[in-house]
């Protein structure tokens, strides 16, 4: 199977897994080990602290740092903020019982610490500014959670049925039809300023009510936070992610992307749901330079997206 390695994304797979385990209780022995791994983590939070203050009035989505759980040796490391909001503190460790991937960045409710929304990550995420960018992209998912995503997403005919058949890994396994004909010369077309409002159009026509709701959702979840990661970095003067939109140069962005990851990919013959991280990244920057007031507001960004509005 194809890893998609562009983006380390598990959504609502790990959200039924952690709600599953939250009546569990941690097992973790507080060691001098487990001490100095802490104290290692709130030094790196604390640069990411210093470096929330520099982006922090980029967007509302960024204004305030939420809970960080770090994986290490099968545990989540949760930290949180104290009550003055302005640094770090250990809370809690809790025994990890879902499988993750070697190198983490993900977002999704810690059943076991209030069901609150909190940026999971492995701690190489703080080795580098790029890495600690990733942690904000996080930071802006947690931020679509107490906006109401769940309650958007449920207006979704796709998502209902996906749920109510208990199939909570929908975001990851909705059977988009990513290889048809129209999809892929449309999708190419946008390499080439194509009109993005246009687009949206005439893919709401080509394809079930399902995979378009499906697509808008994916543009909107992961698009918002890809555009709002594009704004940090630019303001810190890192390149911005730019994802080639013709299959041929899709393949190679990711092929060597896992070069540079030290990640083996199998062959790729078409698009994957990454793409729609470029895609409502393009879409959500057009909507946002035709009216500013958009920006933060991310309920209306969804209704002129699944409307097909610019």
């Amino acid at each position: 199977m194809k890893k998609n390695i562009g983006f380390v994304v598990l959504g609502v797979a790990l959200l039924f897994n952690s709600c599953a385990s939250a009546s569990k209780k941690s097992n973790g022995v507080n060691n001098r080990e487990n001490m100095s791994f802490i104290e290692k983590q709130l030094v790196s939070l604390e640069q990411l602290c210093t470096l929330h203050k520099e982006i922090q009035d980029i967007d509302k989505s960024l204004e305030k740092l939420g809970p960080v759980a770090v994986v290490e040796n099968g545990f989540y490391f949760v930290f949180d903020l104290d009550q003055a909001g302005e640094k770090y503190e250990f809370r809690m460790e809790y025994p990890v019982e879902m499988e993750l991937p070697q190198s983490v960045r993900a977002t999704f409710p810690l059943g076991f610490y209030g069901n609150k929304s909190a940026a999971v990550i492995t701690e190489d995420a703080f080795e580098t500014l790029e890495g600690r960018i990733t942690i904000f992209h996080e930071f802006v998912h947690c931020f679509q959670s107490e906006e109401g995503s769940w309650e958007l997403k449920m207006t979704l005919d796709s998502a209902r049925e996906a749920y109510e058949n208990q199939n909570y890994q929908w975001e990851l396994n909705h059977p988009f039809p990513y290889t048809s004909e129209i999809f892929i010369i449309k999708t190419e077309e946008l390499d080439n300023d194509y009109n993005i409002g246009a687009y949206h159009k005439e893919m709401k026509a080509a394809l079930s009510e399902k995979d378009f709701e499906y697509m808008i959702w994916q543009e909107w979840t992961e698009g918002y936070a890809t555009y709002i990661e594009n704004l940090i970095r630019e303001r810190l003067g890192v390149h911005t992610i730019n994802i080639p939109l013709t299959l041929q140069g899709y393949a190679t962005y990711l092929e060597n992307l896992a070069r540079e990851t030290g990640v083996t990919i199998d062959p790729i013959h078409s698009f994957d749901r990454s793409v729609f991280y470029e895609i409502g990244n393009r879409y959500i920057a057009a909507l946002i330079q035709n009216d500013a007031m958009l920006k933060g507001d991310i309920k209306t960004l969804f209704q002129k997206m699944i409307n097909c509005e610019i």
